[in-house]
Protein backbone atom coordinates (compact mmCIF):
# COMPACT_ATOMS: atom_id res chain seq x y z
CA UNK A 1 0.00 0.00 0.00
CA UNK A 2 1.37 3.34 -0.69
CA UNK A 3 2.83 5.45 1.85
CA UNK A 4 0.51 8.65 1.05
CA UNK A 5 -2.98 9.66 1.02
CA UNK A 6 -4.70 7.68 3.76
CA UNK A 7 -2.17 4.46 3.48
CA UNK A 8 -0.55 5.15 6.45
CA UNK A 9 -3.75 5.77 8.43
CA UNK A 10 -4.92 2.74 7.52
CA UNK A 11 -1.91 0.89 8.32
CA UNK A 12 -2.38 1.85 11.84
CA UNK A 13 -6.25 0.33 11.61
CA UNK A 14 -5.05 -2.55 10.37
CA UNK A 15 -2.19 -2.51 13.48
CA UNK A 16 -4.49 -1.94 16.18
CA UNK A 17 -7.38 -4.47 14.91
CA UNK A 18 -4.34 -7.27 14.73
CA UNK A 19 -3.20 -5.80 18.30
CA UNK A 20 -6.52 -6.30 19.78
CA UNK A 21 -7.39 -9.67 18.47
CA UNK A 22 -4.07 -11.01 19.60
CA UNK A 23 -5.11 -9.80 23.12
CA UNK A 24 -8.35 -11.60 22.99
CA UNK A 25 -10.49 -8.56 22.17
CA UNK A 26 -13.23 -7.90 20.23
CA UNK A 27 -13.56 -5.37 17.64
CA UNK A 28 -16.36 -3.77 16.56
CA UNK A 29 -17.37 -2.38 12.79
CA UNK A 30 -19.98 0.33 12.42
CA UNK A 31 -20.84 0.45 9.12
CA UNK A 32 -23.83 2.68 6.80
CA UNK A 33 -25.52 1.59 4.19
CA UNK A 34 -23.65 2.40 1.33
CA UNK A 35 -21.19 -0.07 2.49
CA UNK A 36 -23.91 -2.98 1.90
CA UNK A 37 -24.89 -1.05 -1.13
CA UNK A 38 -21.66 -0.93 -3.15
CA UNK A 39 -21.64 -5.07 -2.78
CA UNK A 40 -19.20 -5.13 -0.21
CA UNK A 41 -20.73 -7.88 2.09
CA UNK A 42 -18.67 -10.49 1.02
CA UNK A 43 -15.57 -8.37 2.08
CA UNK A 44 -17.79 -7.68 5.63
CA UNK A 45 -18.00 -11.93 5.77
CA UNK A 46 -14.43 -12.90 5.34
CA UNK A 47 -13.26 -10.25 7.67
CA UNK A 48 -16.03 -12.01 9.86
CA UNK A 49 -14.90 -15.42 9.04
CA UNK A 50 -11.02 -14.40 9.91
CA UNK A 51 -11.72 -13.19 12.98
CA UNK A 52 -11.32 -9.56 12.91
CA UNK A 53 -14.58 -8.32 12.94
CA UNK A 54 -15.96 -9.81 15.94
CA UNK A 55 -19.80 -8.07 15.47
CA UNK A 56 -21.27 -5.14 13.41
CA UNK A 57 -23.46 -2.39 14.21
CA UNK A 58 -25.47 -0.50 11.73
CA UNK A 59 -27.62 1.93 11.15
CA UNK A 60 -31.13 1.43 8.83
CA UNK A 61 -30.17 1.98 6.14
CA UNK A 62 -27.72 -0.79 5.75
CA UNK A 63 -30.41 -3.04 7.28
CA UNK A 64 -32.62 -1.84 4.28
CA UNK A 65 -30.26 -2.43 1.63
CA UNK A 66 -29.30 -5.94 2.85
CA UNK A 67 -32.85 -6.64 2.79
CA UNK A 68 -32.99 -5.73 -0.84
CA UNK A 69 -30.15 -7.28 -2.35
CA UNK A 70 -31.52 -10.57 -0.43
CA UNK A 71 -35.33 -10.50 -2.44
CA UNK A 72 -34.67 -12.79 -5.66
CA UNK A 73 -34.79 -10.69 -8.72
Amino acid sequence: MPRLLAGDPLRGVVAAILAARAAGKPVLWGLGGHVVNCGLAPVLIDLMERGCATASAMNGAAAIHDFEIALPR
